[in-house]
């Protein structure tokens, strides 16, 4: 077994950073929002802009990366069960569950074989089953893939070094997004969810991690956050506005941008305005459980009352919900994980 320990050129706190939790805690907030606010009848400007929430997943995937080459494991074993204890087990539980309650109210038009083709991890790879039992789930598929190359990929950047290594996965990224683009295939699920289009994201965030990048980052006055903000999410908007599917597809960079640096600036507001950071972290901790099941009451919703229009306060009362539901779900989890079972330390 090949040996691994990550190089501690970050200091244990900064794993914890705050910030590095706010920007979970409002990723996932945005990407539930997103969810909720695109079955909603809204004027067309507005149901543009909710769709930057979307972003929400890239920087998912990019504090994934950062994440990983914080930890320290002893050997590949040992990382790799920790990783797909907690990505797997609780994606497990929470799938089965979501099929049992689906037997019982029919809320979805799937069965066993969408259930299998989850526990079997190979639903990525099928087009019909990529959307099943709520179509979010792709994003751990995407994730897996990214856990499955990690090694490959830390050692990628140690021997390229940070510049070369970031352009060559920008320049992988490009490559297969044009790729999918000419083949017809960038609006398919199971083409445009595959790795190689997020793999700039991710290696980003190894990177930032290994160099130390982010608290300098972070130094920056707050107007050039709040400058680059709007000129990332205008750009996204005119290539959504403009480009249609294919500028959508090439959009991510900018977005990333533009959402990140507004993630900042209302980080910051949060250290003044009292309750913002409060409440985003308060989400953090239990940001997993809340992806996973924060589809379910909108579909129970929208499966009992199927005419009647999505309103702010609906989704408002959906969102407390799937608030209430996730946290007795990730309370459900943690007290699973916590059995010798599952025990990875």
């Amino acid at each position: 077994m090949v040996s691994y320990t990550t190089t501690p050129t970050v200091p244990p706190t900064i794993q914890r950073d705050r910030f590095i939790q706010f920007a979970r805690g409002f990723s996932i907030l945005t990407i539930v929002l997103f969810h909720y606010f695109r079955l909603a009848p809204l004027p067309f400007f507005v149901s543009k802009a909710v769709q930057l929430g979307g972003t929400g997943v890239h920087v998912f995937l990019f504090l994934s990366g950062y994440g990983l080459s914080l930890s320290r494991y002893r050997d590949w074993g040992s990382f790799f069960k920790r990783r797909f204890v907690k990505v797997l087990v609780p994606y497990y539980v929470g799938i089965v569950l979501i099929f049992g309650l689906n037997l019982w109210l029919h809320i979805y038009p799937d069965g066993i074989n969408e259930l299998l083709s989850h526990l079997l991890l190979y639903k990525m790879f099928i087009e019909p089953y990529t959307r099943s039992f709520g179509g979010h789930f792709w994003f751990i598929s995407t994730i897996i893939q990214f856990y499955l190359l990690f090694p490959v990929l830390i050692r990628l950047v140690e021997r390229l070094g940070s510049v070369r290594s970031m352009l060559f996965a920008i320049a992988i990224s490009l490559a297969y997004s044009l790729f999918i683009t000419y083949l017809g295939k960038a609006g398919v699920r199971v083409w445009n969810s595959f790795f190689l289009q997020y793999l700039w994201e991710f290696t980003l965030g190894i990177i930032v991690a290994r160099n130390q990048l982010l608290p300098a980052l972070l130094k920056r006055p707050w107007y050039v956050y709040l400058v680059l903000a709007m000129l990332g999410i205008s750009i996204t908007a005119g290539l959504v506005l403009k480009g249609g599917q294919t500028g959508q597809i090439f959009n991510d960079y900018f977005a990333f941008v533009g959402y990140v640096c507004a993630c900042v600036v209302l980080y910051r507001m949060g250290n003044v305005v009292t309750g913002i950071n409060t409440f985003v972290l308060w989400v953090e901790s239990f940001s997993y459980s809340l992806y996973i099941m924060h589809m379910v009451p909108l579909s129970i919703y929208l499966t009992f009352y199927p005419q009647q229009r999505l309103t702010i306060a609906i989704i408002a009362l959906i969102f407390v919900a799937a608030l209430g539901l996730s946290l007795l779900f990730n309370q459900g989890i943690k007290r699973l994980l916590n059995t010798s079972l599952f025990k990875t330390s």
